[in-house]
């Protein structure tokens, strides 16, 4: 069979057509397709065909490989899709049978041969220095700090152009001011021997054209300007800033060296001054977005705060109260969680012995710390012991030393022996008679289960008497699939608490939003968690947010939803946003495809040009 794969990697398309059953990609001189490109592992992914199908399989790589955006270990590649490696994109057009080995015309061409090496500087000091300046920039460019940016497009000018000094210089006020002066040793020029000459930088400026002076204090036409006496110039090397947004120039200057500039230098320095101009330009863009976002934020705030006082009347109308303590840092935007909310604000303002129910990872410990922080013993500790396998001079260890509040984690767990221990220490403090050494449990008890204390005597795991004097107020908490409202805060609240470096665009939160979280807040957290680790550059995508989640069983119609919106995406996505196409290819009309993608709230209207 031959397989015809087109690939586009940079401004460079190929088309390969090859009869090989096995096709491997990757930076390796021994792979089927060599692609010199930094984003690929040496040996990347391979090409399998069995039968009539092709299939991709990742081998193990860095970065990963994508079908059509996706990531994939092993996987079919349908005519059409593409394939991500990297920074190339390899599309799978076609496999046919291959045309007959006598006919010399149709014999296939092995362009897989003729692979694709990284290019050799050799001999070349030109390709040298190109490299070289590559290497140099390429990690400046991919930060936001613009003026680090710019120091080091300077640092690289000075370095390549071998000058003493460097100076980038913006127009001000109507006169040329330097903005950026740096050494041939990386540091900055103090103001005060930031000398240039601003008459050869305002003859730059007007012509508009670069400037190479091999020796000023002897060049005719410059020898009138007593800046260039002043400042002993020899060499200089100034180019104009491109475009109009900006005005201003770059300049290199040797003070010692005549001729220390020819006219390769000459024509590597626009480029360093193109470099200069989008630093700039990126940098106010930057500034912008970030006061836009500062002023989103502050709306996005008014908008909470808005809602927090809408939710308090809405409570009032409905004859709930408001809460008289401060529990602002708990979400509870959702019914469920306010209710609980209000139960705790009441355990807050008593000293009874408080059970927070609720299913494993729902927050049940974070609650009763919140409510001893507004309760009155809040200067005293809270300690926390867990409940399984606890034994029962530890129960009378902790209920003696404790003054503060002592939450039992688990209580469902609690042995036999244990709560009769605990059972004891809390009837002789009702009053009845005292431990030998008239010690009596000061701390305030408060208890965690992931049952009701109820169902817990039915099963004959909690003793009946000790229900009875732990269960003061119960606090009910929700699972996380009942607090759908809170979601968004929550996954904010705990990336902030992460410290997390990434943003949540809009697909990944909504895929973070559409999961049921059956562990609750500690499964959202470790979901974070694995998703700050593993993600690839930049912000997570929803593919990289569905791999942290992982696999989870979808009722029917959601998962028929989901099944149908991917097939949507990449169809659309192959199809460069056609609607028509996209409908043709899916066997539907038009309008059928529109519904379909208003439905499962996608793009319905057509592109531009559509």
């Amino acid at each position: 069979m031959l397989i015809t794969l087109r690939v586009l990697h940079g401004q460079v398309e190929r088309v390969i057509r090859t009869e090989r059953d096995t096709i491997t990609v990757g930076r390796s001189t021994g792979c089927t397709i060599v692609i010199d490109d930094i984003g690929l592992s040496r040996t990347h992914c391979q090409f399998e065909r069995t039968g009539q199908r092709l299939f991709v399989r990742d081998l193990n790589s860095r970065n990963g490989t994508r079908i059509e955006g996706e990531v994939v270990s092993k996987s079919v590649v349908r005519p059409g899709e593409r394939v991500t490696c990297g920074n190339a994109v390899l599309t799978f057009e076609r496999m046919e049978k291959a045309p007959d080995a006598d006919d010399p015309g149709m014999k296939t061409v092995e362009l897989l041969l003729e692979r694709a090496r990284p290019v050799v500087a050799g001999t070349n000091p030109d390709a040298h220095r190109l490299q070289r300046m590559l290497e140099m920039l390429a990690p400046l460019l991919r930060g936001l700090d613009r003026e680090k940016s710019l120091q080091g497009i300077l640092d690289a000018a000075i370095t390549l152009l071998r000058a003493e000094r460097g100076f980038l210089v913006l127009e001000s006020a109507g006169a040329p001011a330097v903005h950026l002066a740096r050494n041939a040793r990386g540091e900055d020029i103090a103001a005060a021997e930031a000398g240039i000459s601003r008459g050869i930088v305002s003859r730059v400026l007007q012509e508009g054209l670069a400037l190479l002076v091999e020796d000023a204090c002897t060049d005719d036409e410059l020898a009138g300007l007593g800046s260039v006496h002043a400042l002993q110039l020899r060499s200089v090397l100034c180019v104009p800033l491109p475009g109009t947004a900006l005005r201003g120039a770059l300049w290199l200057d040797n003070r010692v060296q005549r001729g220390g500039f020819d006219h390769r230098d000459l024509a590597l320095i626009p480029f360093f001054a193109e470099l200069a101009v989008i630093t700039l330009e990126t940098g106010e863009r930057f500034a912008e977005e970030r006061s836009r976002s500062r002023d989103l934020e502050e709306d996005v705030q008014h908008g909470r705060d808005d809602l927090v006082r809408a939710t308090a009347l809405l409570d009032r109308v409905r004859g709930e109260e408001p809460l008289r303590h401060d529990f602002a840092n708990i979400p509870a935007r959702s019914r469920a969680m306010r209710t609980a909310l209000r139960m705790a604000d009441r355990a807050a303002g008593t000293d009874l012995p408080v059970v927070f129910t609720g299913p494993a990872g729902s927050g049940k410990e974070y609650l009763a710390r919140a409510v001893h922080a507004q309760s009155a013993r809040r200067e005293a500790p809270f300690v926390a012991i867990l409940c399984a396998s606890l034994p029962a001079d530890l129960v009378v260890q902790e209920l003696r030393g404790a003054t503060g509040c002592l939450y039992l984690d688990g209580l469902q767990d609690l042995g036999a022996e244990a709560q009769s221990a605990l059972l004891r220490m809390l009837i002789q403090a009702e009053g009845k008679p005292p431990l030998a050494d008239g010690a009596r449990p000061a701390a305030r008890l408060l208890a965690g289960s992931t049952l009701p204390l109820l169902q817990l005597v039915a099963a004959s795991r909690l003793l009946e008497d000790l229900r009875l004097r732990l269960e003061g107020l119960t606090v009910t908490l929700p699972p996380l699939a009942q607090r759908a409202a809170d979601l968004p805060e929550l996954i904010d609240q705990v990336l902030a608490d992460l410290g997390s470096p990434f943003t949540l665009g809009p697909e990944a939160r909504r895929a973070l939003c559409a999961h049921t979280w059956p562990g609750n807040i500690v499964e959202l957290k470790g979901a974070l968690q694995r998703l700050a680790v593993l993600r690839a550059r930049g912000n997570p995508t929803r593919s990289d947010v569905e791999v942290c989640i992982g696999e989870q069983a979808l009722p029917l119609k959601d998962a028929v939803d989901d099944l149908e919106r991917r097939t949507l995406e990449r169809t659309l996505a192959a199809c460069g946003g056609s609607i028509s196409e996209a409908a043709r290819q899916l066997g539907l009309s038009r309008p059928g495809l529109r519904k379909m993608l208003r439905r499962l709230g996608l793009r319905s209207d057509p592109p531009t040009g559509n």
